[in-house]
C-alpha cells in the first residue's frame, strides 16, 4: 500500500488599498484566489472580517481561510488594508438677535457622519467670538470646537464659523450718529432660500 499525503493549497492575495472610514469591505477588497497542485477543486474561501464588515481608521488586518478538502489541506493568508479617517464638518448656525437681548442659544449642524455616529455625541461644541462681544450693532464670528463623540478617532474633524447678527430695535432721538446701515447676505438655509439681513437708523436731529 502507499499513504498519499495531502497537497497545500497557495492564496494568493495582496493588501487591497486603502478606503475610507464608511466603506464597507466588498469583492474589491475580498478577492484572494487559490490554487493547488493538480488542478484540483479547492477549498471554500471564508473572510475574516468579512463582507459588508465596517473597519475603523487606522491599519487592519483581514484573513482569508481556505477550507480543506479530499486532496487538500487547510490554509489562510494574511494581508493587511489602510482605512484613511472621514471628513466631518461641524458648522455653527446663523443667528440673529435684536440689540440689547440676551444672546440666543446656539446650534449647530453637521455634515460627514457614518453608520450613525452622530449618536455617540456625549458633548455639543463650545462657542466663542473672534472678538469681545458687547452687544454693538453688526455681526460677530462663531466660532464652534470641541465637538465629543465617541467615534472621533475615525474622523478627520473641521469647523465652520456662524455669524450672529445684532439688529437694530427701538432705537430713540439720543443717537450720536446720523444714520448705521448695516447689509449683509446670509448663506442659504435648509429651505434653500437666500435671506438678507438690512436694517437702518436715521437720527433727524442731527445736521451732519
Amino acid at each position: 500500500s502507499i499513504v498519499v499525503s495531502k497537497a497545500d493549497q497557495t492564496i494568493n492575495w495582496t493588501n487591497p488599498l486603502n478606503i475610507i472610514y464608511g466603506t464597507p469591505l466588498g469583492a474589491t477588497q475580498l478577492n484572494a484566489t487559490v490554487t493547488a497542485a493538480g488542478g484540483g477543486t479547492t477549498g471554500a474561501l471564508t473572510y475574516s472580517p468579512g463582507l459588508n464588515a465596517q473597519l475603523n481608521a487606522g491599519t487592519q488586518t483581514l484573513r482569508v481561510d481556505a477550507a480543506a478538502t479530499e486532496n487538500y489541506n487547510a490554509a489562510f493568508k494574511l494581508v493587511t488594508i489602510t482605512v484613511d479617517k472621514a471628513a466631518l464638518v461641524v458648522k455653527a448656525n446663523d443667528q440673529f438677535v435684536y440689540y440689547g437681548s440676551s444672546l440666543p442659544v446656539f446650534t449647530y449642524t453637521y455634515t460627514g457622519f457614518k453608520y450613525n455616529d452622530q449618536s455617540t455625541i456625549t458633548k455639543t461644541p463650545t462657542y466663542t467670538f473672534d472678538r469681545i462681544y458687547n452687544g454693538i450693532l453688526g455681526d460677530y464670528k462663531i466660532i464652534p470646537a470641541n465637538l465629543v463623540f465617541g467615534k472621533s478617532a475615525n474622523y478627520n474633524v473641521s469647523y465652520a464659523n456662524g455669524t450672529l447678527y445684532v439688529m437694530a430695535k427701538n432705537l430713540t432721538s439720543n443717537l450720536t450718529i446720523k444714520s448705521i446701515c448695516i447689509f449683509d447676505r446670509i448663506t442659504p438655509g435648509a429651505d434653500g432660500f437666500r435671506y438678507v439681513a438690512r436694517f437702518t437708523a436715521q437720527n433727524n436731529n442731527l445736521n451732519n
